[in-house]
């Protein structure tokens, strides 16, 4: 077989999706990507397609053979582009490598182009995408050449639906919802009503406040919605999900003993259960406990794409992409110790009935097992609606004798500085008596509270 005849094979291989034949004939073929331009093309695209840890290298190895060709620049970008991505709700830790390359790649790219290229869709356009797209990547402090980026391509062509939907995401992802629809709308107009965009019309039209809009996608896509209250998509009968949040430890010494240290100040999942409204907002049902912008009883607004099937759970889980309202429960954390031969529901009843108490052990499935005959600490979340009186909280805590209970935020809530002060003593008084003094235990996966 010649070798023009073994590029052309592997390409059909490419083009059928036959990735793994496509890897056994190129190297049997014995190429070498440094000096043969096709083996190079082909080594790239099977690294995008496949993936895995090696991309970055292999594209770098690319390059740095062939550093001034703009196609195989553009096939590299988008390797890296799709090795950096990441769920929407990620947080920006740290700048993504393979991003930060990938843009700084196109712009080197763009330099090389004659002024045809550059103006051609396909050359130029793309490579200002591709820009565009790593340096969303790399998070909102690059917002501003991201942004020029994007509009830079647009000058290229507009009537690409593709480019105005990945315009949308960058907004979106940003929470941008007003802007992020007025691209998917493009995106729209030029793609046609194809599902994902229509998904994005109703979250972008949901998170904007556009009810009309939102409705009008949801019904497209076969959903049986109608208007609430509210003027947004509603719909009965849908099952709870689970949304994910970014959170934060809370400093707190039981929690650093539970969940380890490392973990406690680490940044990292906690997973809440919701009460759908429509399909991508909804009420959320279980509080945080750790330092989190969502809690119990806010109205939120989710991505369309899951980000993780729990193990025994078929409910689905989105990531949170924010807070169209704030509750407006009073959320409280409450440290207890359970002496012997009491339980977490001798707890409950310290509390007025309207007042839930939530455990952070605990789970909607799970009856409450006795406390240990050596007692324990217990730590808690209260949800008091609006209409409670905060004082007859209050009143029924300090009636508790026999239980020892710490709620800071109560008398926070209660204006009584010298009293919440005194409650935060108490709280890390428990810790100290009652924490166990063996060595905490190691860091892993923390505990799924719902």
């Amino acid at each position: 077989m010649t070798a023009q005849n073994g590029y052309r094979a592997i390409d059909r291989m490419l083009a059928a999706g036959d990735l793994s034949q496509a890897w056994t004939a190129w190297n049997r073929a014995n190429l070498d990507p440094k000096t043969d331009r096709q083996a190079a093309r082909q080594w790239l695209e099977l690294a995008r397609r496949t993936g895995g840890s090696t991309v970055y290298e292999v594209v770098q190895e690319v390059w740095s053979a062939w550093p001034a060709d703009w196609e195989l620049s553009i096939v590299g970008c988008s390797a890296l582009i799709a090795l950096a991505g990441s769920p929407i709700d990620m947080p920006y830790l740290r700048e993504p490598i393979a991003a930060r390359a990938a843009a700084d790649r196109a712009a080197a790219a763009l330099d090389e182009l004659s002024s045809a290229q550059a103006r051609n869709p396909d050359i130029g356009g793309l490579l200002w995408m591709q820009r565009a797209n790593a340096l969303s990547l790399c998070g909102p402090d690059h917002d501003a050449p991201s942004r020029a980026a994007f509009d830079r391509a647009m000058q290229c062509d507009r009537s690409r639906g593709d480019w105005w939907f990945d315009y949308g995401l960058f907004h979106k992802r940003r929470l941008r919802f007003a802007e992020a629809l007025k691209c998917t709308r493009e995106a729209l107009r030029h793609e046609g009503p194809t599902r994902r965009v229509l998904w994005n019309v109703g979250i972008c039209a949901t998170g904007a406040g556009d009810g009309e809009e939102a409705l009008s996608a949801w019904k497209t896509l076969g959903f049986d919605v109608s208007p609430s209250e509210s003027g947004l998509p509603g719909m009965n009968g849908m099952p709870p999900i689970r949304t994910r949040i970014p959170t934060r430890g809370t400093g707190h010494a039981v929690d650093a003993y539970c969940e380890g240290a490392d973990l406690d100040r680490a940044v990292t999942f906690e997973l809440l259960w919701v009460a759908p409204v429509s399909p991508c907002h909804g009420v959320v049902q279980t509080p945080s406990f750790r330092d989190a912008p969502v809690d119990y009883g806010d109205l939120v607004l989710w991505d369309g794409t899951p980000v993780r099937a729990e193990q025994g759970s078929h409910a689905p889980c989105f990531p949170c992409l924010g807070v169209l309202r704030k509750g407006t429960e009073r959320r409280m954390h409450m440290l207890s110790y359970l002496p012997p031969g009491h339980s977490t529901s001798d707890l409950e009843h310290v509390f007025p009935h309207n007042v839930q108490v939530f455990f952070a052990t605990s789970r909607p499935s799970d009856s409450t097992p006795p406390a240990p005959s050596e007692g324990r600490l217990v730590r808690a979340k209260l949800i008091a609606p609006e209409r409670v009186d905060l004082a007859a909280v209050r009143t029924h805590v300090e009636q508790c004798k026999t239980i020892p209970i710490a709620v800071p935020r109560l008398y926070e809530l209660l204006g009584d500085s010298r009293r919440a002060g005194q409650e935060h003593q108490a709280w890390r008084a428990l810790e100290r008596r009652w924490l166990p003094a063996a060595t905490p235990p190691p860091v892993g996966r923390p505990p799924q509270r719902t």
